[in-house]
């Protein structure tokens, strides 16, 4: 028998990833499902054009971070989107972005020497400092971070999140002992934008991924918006209600689209049925 998580990653993967993924490592089919779910988590506009965006915003074997994106303007870009369309969109968006770096451990062992090189990874990047030329793909980030700097002042805010498999017992524990560090670390980020340091467990995933396959739409019509005739009723809603119903809002307090309403085909089989 497997946990939960375990076994949500899997169908997860089997369901969303081709062949060539289904057969990789525990451990990067973990790291994909936490992205995936995290991505549609901040922006389900990018993720439901991007379904396997989860694997797009991986560093690879970088030191550190396991993946990268700026959110800007509620929109997803990674290292592989053009660098004029995130210049413009920057522009548009008042210079102001959104730095989300992600670590996943799959082993329930993490410790604070892991958790301390993770978060320390985007002053690194800003600075241009501390990053070894031979870690090609923080460079690449570096230098992406660099490119964009160059011409327009950034007003910046991080999300660092670091996801295992620890339950929520353990989890809390370790936010507990790793308070000092946690606090400390924002204090460096004081000249650079405000930062929000996220440790989350199998709960969190698990909570997400059953909204995100939940499927369940609750649509409330008032009876005041009801029309009655002889052998029909017609209902009336207003736009919030139908985003309410199809694009709820999660505990972070942004709107999460489910990723089933506008799937190219909707009317999903239903076995060997006479329809």
């Amino acid at each position: 028998m497997k946990k939960k998580i375990e076994r949500y990653t899997d169908k997860f993967i089997d369901n969303n990833f081709g062949k060539k993924e289904i057969v990789k490592e525990d451990y990067l089919k973990f790291e994909w499902f936490a992205n995936s779910l995290h991505c549609w988590e901040y922006s389900s506009q990018s993720y439901n054009s991007k379904q396997r965006i989860g694997k797009e915003i991986s560093l690879g074997s970088a030191q550190g971070g396991d993946a990268f994106f700026l959110l800007i303007s509620n929109k997803i870009y990674s290292l592989e989107d053009n660098m004029e369309e995130i210049k413009e969109a920057i522009l548009y968006n008042d210079n102001k972005i959104e730095f989300h770096l992600i670590q996943t451990k799959k082993s329930l062992k993490a410790d604070l020497g892991d958790f301390k090189k993770f978060v320390e990874i985007p002053i690194k990047v800003i600075e241009g400092e501390g990053i070894s030329e031979t870690d090609t793909n923080l460079m690449k980030l570096a230098n992406f971070i660099k490119e964009i700097k160059a011409n327009q002042e950034l007003e910046a805010s991080f999300i660092l999140t670091f996801y295992t498999q620890k339950d929520e017992n353990d989890i809390e524990k370790i936010r507990k002992d790793w308070n000092a560090e946690i606090t400390y670390i924002k204090n460096q980020y004081a000249d650079y934008g405000s930062v929000e340091i996220h440790l989350e467990g199998s709960k969190k995933l698990n909570d997400l991924y059953e909204q995100f396959n939940s499927n369940q739409y609750k649509l409330i019509i008032p009876r005041n918006n009801c029309k009655y005739e002889s052998n029909y009723l017609i209902g009336f809603v207003n736009a919030k209600e139908l985003l309410d119903s199809i694009a709820p809002i999660q505990e972070s307090g942004i709107r999460a689209l489910y990723p089933d309403v506008f799937k190219n085909n909707i009317r999903l089989y239903l076995g060997h049925t006479e329809v």
